[in-house]
């Protein structure tokens, strides 16, 4: 005869069987959100986005965003005519972000007929969003751009390459911030990461800078324009792969971009001149 504990195992164990055998149990899958198309937002500016996932984002009703001054909501799905339960797996998303909203990376969820989804991420940015176009996979056919911008586009596919063009003058300061693979890390099923690699070209061609793993595996380039002309900046994946969940921004701009400051400790009480750590920072 079994002991009281090992009774209690064997219920429990015989209770887990049985829901997860259940029907109900196979159709109760909460979403995990895998992408978002662009995965940026501008400040000041109202944006649809659109939310990818494993299993059904249908009935979707709250997005729920971390901080404060950036919210969003659901675009409306019409009811089907049969009145059967959808799967749906895409969903635009329409965000709002106040002019004074603080910038950087922010959490999301939806809450849905199925449970929260997982976390996805959208990048608050200062500057107008240009959203990847068209065929533009080398020099002849690069994207034309207009700096100050925050690029958004995915690599997409093995062998896909990204190039945009654009002007600049001799002395000005470009900083180029890619965010791709860090977003990656909050995708709850994602399987593979993205690698990316940016690199900088004269007209002719000449690599004036490349990065590949600055931030982690994200790249940063700083550099001041040799000459007046027009340039190309490429994005891909250092190991030629892709997937159509691998979406990046890239803020690109001459603003000073500050990394840190020194001292990083000050005591209560005391005045002390902070010395910032970055680049394009002047005297």
């Amino acid at each position: 005869m079994l002991c009281h504990p090992a009774r209690s195992r064997l219920a429990l164990a015989t209770a887990l069987l049985l829901a997860m055998a259940s029907p109900a149990a196979t159709r109760a899958e909460y979403p995990m959100l895998m992408s978002l198309q662009p995965v940026a937002a501008q400040l000041g500016q109202t944006s649809e986005n659109t939310v990818s996932s494993r299993y059904n984002l249908y009935g979707a009703y709250q997005v729920l965003v971390s901080g404060s001054k950036v919210t969003a909501t659901v675009v409306a799905v019409p009811k089907t005519k049969d009145g059967k339960t959808p799967s749906l797996t895409s969903l635009k998303l329409k965000f709002t972000v106040a002019a004074d909203a603080l910038p950087g990376v922010r959490d999301f969820r939806l809450a849905t007929p199925r449970g929260a989804s997982t976390i996805g991420q959208i990048v608050i940015v200062a500057d107008p969003i240009v959203n990847e176009t068209g065929n533009n996979n080398s020099t002849s056919t690069a994207q034309n751009i207009t700096l100050p911008a925050t690029i958004c586009g995915a690599i997409e596919k093995a062998e896909d390459v990204d190039v945009f063009k654009f002007t600049a003058t001799k002395g000005q300061p470009l900083s180029f911030h890619v965010r791709s693979q860090r977003l990656q890390d909050r995708i709850h099923d994602l399987q593979k990461h993205v690698d990316p690699i940016l690199t900088l070209r004269t007209a002719a061609g000449t690599t004036l800078a490349a990065s590949d793993n600055y931030f982690f595996a994200d790249p940063f380039l700083a550099i001041t324009a040799p000459a007046d002309g027009q340039y190309t900046l490429e994005i891909r994946d250092v190991r030629y792969q892709g997937n159509s969940f691998w979406q990046y921004s890239i803020q690109s701009h001459n603003r000073p971009v500050i990394e840190t400051v020194h001292p990083l400790a000050v005591a209560t009480g005391t005045d002390v001149l902070l010395a910032p750590i970055g680049h394009h920072l002047g005297s």
